[in-house]
Formats: C-alpha cells, sequence, structure tokens
C-alpha cells in the first residue's frame, strides 16, 4: 500500500511540474510574439528576435 501511494504521489508531482512548466512556456511565448509585434522596422524585429534568444538562454 504505501509504495503505490508513494508512486501515486511521485507522479502527481511529476504532472504538477510539467504543468507548470508548459505554462511558464506559454508565457514566454506570448511575451515573445508581443515583442515581435511591437517591433515596426526590420531592425526593431531583429533586437526582439535577439532578445528572445537571450532569454531562452
Amino acid at each position: 500500500m504505501a509504495r503505490t501511494h508513494k508512486t501515486a504521489q511521485i507522479k502527481a508531482q511529476m504532472a504538477e511540474k510539467a504543468r507548470i512548466e508548459e505554462e511558464e512556456a506559454r508565457r514566454r511565448e506570448e511575451v515573445r510574439i508581443a515583442d515581435l509585434d511591437s517591433a515596426r522596422t526590420r531592425s526593431e524585429k531583429a533586437g526582439a528576435l535577439v532578445r528572445a534568444c537571450e532569454r531562452q538562454n
């Protein structure tokens, strides 16, 4: 019984962690898209792309 409960608890923790990581990735993508949409000139778009790459690392 304890083993099954422990396994279920670990699986729930892993699912929660995956959900949080997915939300963070979605939020970062929304920020990146907003940054690119707000850029009007080609040089501003290039700068936005560079900033997006820097945020990923």
